[in-house]
């Protein structure tokens, strides 16, 4: 199994520690901008808390997120390598060089987040002076599984003899074979997982339609009660509103995000990338909202800062 890096795991651990504190720096007491999503559970729709939320939680996203498509990529660069590796070790033994000799040649060139297990196995060959097989067992386990059983070509290249050239080059198709495959149907996949990213966008762009649709029956309720002269309607808060689309953007994005990474990838946590993109464009346009359409429109903020309950 491929380990992380360093890196990576710093990436992961930095981040989410960095949200935490950003959290808590940018926090501020929703007031009475709380609505009840629960019995006894109150959750906070004042634009100020719900912005310190998300960059905290984008944040914490954002590690795991960047750690992890780090690491996918390199497994991905590793596979997609590895025909191309093959055929280049099929050459050389063509030319007369033993299966062994042939990763000194082959060491040198490069094929990417592969080229450091090559390297080690020629080195443990031609250094520590171990037989080829030995050596190659000693770097499999740290292989993704789809590279480990052409690996275990080379060892049948290697016990085989003068049937070496063909065996390497059968290895070789089919793993280019293969690999053409996974790649055809990662696009289909991957057509069929946009679709669910595209629909919280969908959703979110059509909360904003309710959003103004609350804007202007809460304008309307405050006039309507001027001319009364009492409070008769109790409009609901357009912030709230923007509260409810909030946190349920960030539940869809994060299950979509999830979901599209298991229909893609094959694992959940390389949803994450997908689910950060999506979270980010959600809470974009859900921010950008109260400065295009504003929730108390300027004629009744006079008004509203005189009635009880109704200010902002």
């Amino acid at each position: 199994m491929v380990k992380m890096t360093k890196d990576e795991i710093a990436i992961s651990i930095i981040f989410p520690v960095l949200g935490i504190i950003a959290g808590i720096m940018l926090y501020q007491p929703p007031g009475a901008k709380v609505f009840e999503a629960l019995p006894r559970l109150y959750l906070p729709y004042n634009p100020a808390t719900l912005r310190a939320i998300a960059i905290s939680l984008g944040l914490i996203i954002l590690g795991p997120a960047i750690a992890y498509y780090k690491y996918m990529r390199r497994i991905e660069s590793i596979i997609e390598n590895t025909p191309v590796m093959l055929q280049d070790l099929s050459v050389v033994v063509r030319s007369g060089t033993k299966v062994y000799a042939a990763f000194t040649e082959i060491a040198e060139r490069n094929y990417g987040a592969l080229t450091p297990y090559i390297l080690r196995i020629a080195t443990m060959i031609y250094i520590l002076g171990l037989d080829l097989i030995d050596a190659i067992r000693l770097v499999l386990k740290e292989l993704p599984k789809e590279t480990r059983k052409y690996f275990y070509f080379i060892e049948e290249a290697y016990e085989s003899g003068g049937r070496a050239m063909e065996v390497l080059d059968k290895a070789s198709e089919l793993a280019r074979r293969i690999r053409e495959f996974e790649m055809e149907r990662e696009k289909t996949l991957k057509n069929q997982g946009f679709i669910i990213l595209f629909s919280v966008i969908i959703f979110v762009a059509t909360a904003a339609i309710l959003y103004y649709l609350s804007v202007q029956m809460y304008a309307s309720a405050i006039e309507v009660n001027r001319k009364l002269g009492k409070q008769q309607l109790q409009p609901l808060d357009p912030l709230e509103v923007l509260g409810y689309v909030f946190y349920m953007a960030l539940s869809l994005s994060l299950t979509a995000g999830m979901a599209t990474g298991k229909i893609v990838k094959g694992n959940m946590a390389a949803g994450l990338f997908y689910a950060l993109i999506v979270y980010a464009l959600s809470m974009g346009i859900l921010f950008a909202l109260p400065f295009i359409i504003p929730p108390y429109p300027k004629h009744l903020q006079q008004q509203l800062a005189k009635v009880p309950g109704l200010g902002r």
